[in-house]
């Protein structure tokens, strides 16, 4: 996306350099008069301005683009920075005009109005996608929480029948493979163990 709107941007600036460098003898009242043709390469929220060698403001067209640029040097070769201005995210390019008779700068600042467009749509697709995850968290740890409630409730009970009925009773161990159903096979294979060592004293007294 920046790299469409630096080429679009610099675009302008060969169009206008171009217009310049066919102009036999060029004078400043020649690029003030250029006012019209900057007006039509101009783009939405981008603003053109030309400057002379003192940074004073010869001409310059906008269309949307609400910035005050600060004087600054000429450049001695093509510039192009970004800015944040009113919390604004601007693109400006600063080109140097030589001619034999004229020397200035060229500057186009341009609002990223399509990449700060993109930015807040991606804000609000990750927003989004954040409740979503959340809400699904919350959702399969409800489930979680309930499979291992009910579980252990089936452990106690089992637990509740063998000291009540004898040590026949095991639990059905589920097929999941997780802590809760080693923690039955354990408890079945303890149970399973009293049994054989009862069963054996059982003998051993009746012997």
């Amino acid at each position: 996306m920046l790299n469409e709107e630096e080429k679009a941007i610099k675009k302008t600036v060969e169009e206008i350099e171009t217009y310049y460098a066919e102009k036999r003898n060029l004078s400043w009242k020649d690029i003030r008069q250029s006012k019209q043709l900057l007006e039509e390469l101009n783009e939405k929220y981008q603003l053109i301005r030309v400057l002379d060698r003192k940074g004073n403001v010869v001409v310059s067209v906008s269309n949307g683009a609400s910035i005050s640029l600060s004087p600054s040097g000429a450049p001695k070769e093509l510039q192009m920075d970004y800015h944040f201005v009113n919390d604004e995210r601007f693109i400006i390019l600063r080109e140097p005009l030589h001619t034999s008779t004229v020397n200035g700068t060229i500057e186009i600042a341009r609002r990223l109005v399509k990449f700060q467009q993109m930015m807040n749509m991606l804000f609000f697709i990750m927003t989004v996608i954040g409740i979503v995850a959340m809400i699904m968290s919350a959702f399969i740890g409800r489930l979680v929480a309930q499979n291992f409630v009910g579980r252990l409730k089936t452990l106690t009970k089992t637990m509740m029948d063998i000291k009540n009925k004898g040590m026949k009773k095991r639990i059905d161990v589920p097929a999941s493979n997780d802590e809760m159903s080693e923690l039955m096979m354990m408890f079945n294979k303890m149970m399973d163990e009293i049994e054989r060592l009862f069963d054996q004293q059982k003998q051993f007294f009746n012997l």
